[in-house]
């Protein structure tokens, strides 16, 4: 048993590893479009590749760490037997993980414009601090969305327990393993669908724009780099 535990514990880990780099590159992406546009420049695909893949291994290296808190988050909130924490502990928890979700808010476009991991973090601190009203407004807009999807996703996937109760029972009674996770594929892509494609780009877009107001408040300016050599030694890796 403990040896599956750390087998598991060990394969999910090497899938958020590989599945942030594609995640924060495309979201850097993202971030790019706002800057080209406020510089008055052409937005294209090139043009936004190009400045996140300029600082692919720091934006890489965030979106390890904050796609491990956010999985490790997402797991521990799911209905479990064995769940023995106290209602004080979950809402600790809880506000520790939105405590590192609003003092990270600056990240993204920190790291979009060319700084490195150490420095992007205290930078966000101190936009966090300057604008705490805005950040903690969006970032409650978007948990809550999100949280709407996952609820209507998980009734979603009770409804479709129901509908299909034969194919997803063997002829002993006991639910079929193998049928079950295909069809729960369905609400569970359906909810990935709309947060990454809807809701995480206008938080990302969004958080942007207040960065860009900060710096201008600071008298900075947003500069884009134009250097994706280590990039590349980032996506052969």
């Amino acid at each position: 048993s403990v040896m599956v535990d750390l087998s598991l514990y060990l394969w999910g880990l090497v899938v958020i590893i590989i599945v942030s780099f594609p995640v924060g590159i495309l979201s850097s992406a993202i971030g790019t479009t706002h800057f080209l546009y406020t510089q008055k420049e052409e937005s294209t695909v090139f043009k936004c590749l190009n400045a996140a893949f300029s600082n692919a291994w720091p934006i890489w290296k965030f979106h390890i760490i904050d796609s491990y808190i956010t999985v490790n988050r997402i797991i521990q909130r799911l209905p479990s037997k064995n769940d023995h924490r106290t209602p004080a502990q979950i809402i600790l928890q809880e506000a520790a993980y939105y405590a590192w979700k609003v003092g990270t808010a600056g990240m993204i476009p920190s790291l979009i414009l060319g700084n490195k991991l150490i420095t992007s973090g205290r930078l966000s601190v101190k936009f966090t601090k300057s604008k705490f009203k805005e950040v903690a407004a969006l970032r409650a807009a978007y948990s809550s969305l999100c949280w709407i999807v996952a609820i209507t996703s998980y009734i979603g996937a009770i409804f479709l327990n129901m509908i299909f109760e034969q194919e997803l029972t063997v002829e002993t009674g006991n639910i079929a393993i193998g049928t079950f996770y295909i069809y729960m594929m369905v609400p569970i892509c359906v909810a990935t669908m709309c947060v990454v494609v809807i809701l995480r780009p206008i938080y990302i877009l969004s958080i942007c724009n207040i960065y860009d107001d900060y710096l201008k408040e600071e008298n900075e300016k947003a500069e884009l780099p134009n250097n994706p050599s280590k990039g590349r030694s980032a996506l052969i890796t």
